[in-house]
């Protein structure tokens, strides 16, 4: 199973919500809408009235397991997914989370599922959470393992996740909220949000070793932001560019990159180009 680091994206810490008139079903799983995504207007447990006033991160993480495939996911396709809170030496008892997987823009993308006992599902599938028992946590932490059906996602999908790592004394303050995102990348061999586009770029060497050259025609914009994500969407290399005439070449160097398969972002004015590159 392919492990998911954190990609500077925004996993949202799991959410323990205590209520003061309902401390049990608050422990039972996170509200919905508090994965910190923006169909969550950015909520986590993390806010006034629920678990505001903790200390700052410092040790915890959370990472995402899953088995998509290096190449991507594929359409209609139900995907196993892990999230693995990890307080590394921190004390905390009581661990719980929320998730959702959105387009960066508030939209769900495919739906959710829990097929055992450790997540529960709300708000018709589109967010996930822990439940009663899977909230209690070892010295390493805990995980959780839910489903997500691709649907007819085509394009990049963003996991948000929220993981609470509560100090288990039952109330608001002293609770410590890790939020992060994870990015997915779809099988589809090109993403461009301008049809001209493609058109206008060529690059070569692929597979790459030392440096990857960039073409750009007849590209209107006088700059151009060139960046090569890794497949979890961590930025490995980012450029900015002055496009002089019709014509302008970039040269990459790429001979600092493990080999594997990466994704090469290109921006200019308002068209953006997305194509998988592998270094050897």
């Amino acid at each position: 199973m392919k492990k998911i680091t954190p990609l500077a994206l925004v996993i949202t810490g799991a959410l323990l919500a205590i209520a003061t008139t309902s401390i049990y079903s608050s422990s039972s799983g996170a509200p919905q809408g508090h994965s910190g995504s923006e169909a969550s207007n950015n909520r986590t447990c993390a806010t006034a009235g629920c678990h505001a006033g903790g200390p700052a991160i410092s040790t915890q993480n959370a990472t995402l397991d899953t088995d998509i495939p290096a190449t991507g996911f594929e359409t209609n396709t139900t995907y196993a997914f892990t999230i693995n809170a990890n307080s590394n030496g921190a004390t905390h008892p009581v661990i719980g989370f929320s998730a959702s997987v959105e387009d960066g823009n508030g939209n769900f993308l495919g739906s959710l599922n829990s097929p055992n006992n450790t997540t529960n599902t709300n708000f018709a599938n589109t967010f996930v959470t822990h439940t009663f028992n899977s909230r209690v946590a070892t010295a390493a932490g805990q995980s959780w393992t839910f489903e997500w059906n691709s649907g007819t996602t085509t394009d990049t999908a963003i996991v948000y996740v929220a993981v609470n790592f509560a100090n288990g004394d039952g109330g608001r303050n002293g609770d410590a909220t890790y939020t992060e995102t994870f990015q997915l990348i779809p099988a589809a061999a090109s993403i461009s949000t301008e049809n001209d586009l493609t058109a206008a770029i060529s690059w070569s060497p692929n597979p790459v070793k030392n440096f990857l050259n960039i073409r750009l025609e007849n590209i209107q914009a006088r700059k151009a932001e060139v960046t090569i994500t890794d497949m979890t969407g961590k930025s490995v290399l980012n450029e900015n560019h002055l496009i002089e005439g019709s014509r302008k070449t970039i040269q990459l160097e790429t001979g600092h990159l493990s080999p594997g398969m990466y994704i090469l972002v290109v921006n200019a004015g308002k068209k953006s180009f997305h194509e998988r590159v592998i270094v050897n």
